[in-house]
């Protein structure tokens, strides 16, 4: 029986069929698919994707993901444990757009990785070139930073200063200043409107000078 199902749809009965019957992509993600599960040890990670009907996607009724887990929401998932993420299509290829290292991850897999996958899912794994790009690799930057600080117990760090005590402008403008990194972590520098005034590398315009 399911511990704790999560989606916007207040019928989870609805919500469910729509995940299961529009469904078009389905693999193992998470330290399985990457090779570091231990046996007897791990939970089991699984995404897939799927197609909203027509109502849903032209806003008469809302369906981003279906969340099904084998514990009750709060408790930690144990070895044998399932955690199963079905998103929307087209909240898969927002995801995907920013440059979701996860999200990504569902484009790649195959062989025993693949549990399901339509005509339709295999369309959407070839378009993976057009879902790539500098943003990507940023949002793969920030995501090994944060594990490496975890690995070293300085996950709540901040970047460090140099000896003047200011932020690398290298990393400020690359990670804050750029039409790819704008928002990235918080950003606030780069929002629209009258914070782009206090933006050193934008122009009034919001360009990257």
């Amino acid at each position: 029986m399911t511990g704790s199902v999560n989606t916007r749809d207040p019928d989870r009965d609805r919500a469910r069929g729509i995940a299961e019957q529009g469904l078009i992509l389905r693999g193992l993600v998470g330290s399985t698919v990457h090779g570091l599960a231990n046996p007897g040890t791990d939970d089991r990670d699984e995404m897939g994707v799927c197609i909203e009907p027509p109502e849903y996607v032209v806003g008469l009724r809302a369906f981003e993901h279906y969340v099904s887990r084998t514990q009750p929401e709060g408790v930690p998932s144990g070895p044998g444990d399932l955690d199963l993420t079905i998103y929307g299509l087209r909240k898969f290829c927002r995801l995907a757009l920013k440059g979701s290292p996860t999200v990504l991850l569902l484009f790649f897999i195959d062989n025993e990785h693949l549990l399901q996958r339509t005509q339709t899912g295999a369309d959407l794994q070839a378009l993976v070139p057009s879902f790539l790009s500098k943003r990507t690799g940023r949002a793969f930057l920030g995501y090994l930073s944060a594990q490496r600080r975890g690995l070293l117990g300085e996950r709540h760090a901040t970047p460090r200063a140099q000896g003047n005590g200011r932020l690398s402008t290298a990393m400020t403008r690359s990670t804050r200043c750029t039409p790819y990194g704008s928002g990235f972590r918080g950003s606030s520098c780069c929002r629209p409107a009258a914070s782009r005034s206090r933006c050193p590398s934008l122009n009034a315009r919001g360009y990257v000078r």
